[in-house]
């Protein structure tokens, strides 16, 4: 059984314009909410998370918008580059992490 379901799977984006990442899941439980990235050859990197405690988090171009009673949560990328390319993972526990 998948916890968490992912939209899109793949992304083409323009340069410059604003992507958007889709997750959703369907443990009411969970309170830690991580996003990585993974460039081709290389393994997953932490990119941005956010705790339930708050909505919604920025850090430089990338943010995440949390609803939780619609168990629910996305990324978006502002101002998109070609760096950007690179496969995107959602993923979602009870764990919070320190300092995140």
């Amino acid at each position: 059984q998948q916890q968490v379901k992912q939209s899109p799977q793949s992304l083409i984006v323009q340069k410059g314009g604003i992507s958007i990442i889709n997750c959703a899941y369907e443990n009411s439980a969970f309170d830690y909410f991580p996003w990585y990235r993974q460039f081709s050859g290389k393994g997953p990197a932490l990119l941005i998370a956010i705790r339930s405690v708050v909505n919604e988090k920025e850090e430089r171009r990338f943010k995440i918008f949390l609803n939780k009673s619609a168990k629910h949560f996305s990324l978006h990328i502002m101002d998109s580059q070609p760096g950007d390319s690179a496969t995107y993972f959602c993923a979602a526990s009870t764990q919070s992490s320190p300092g995140t």
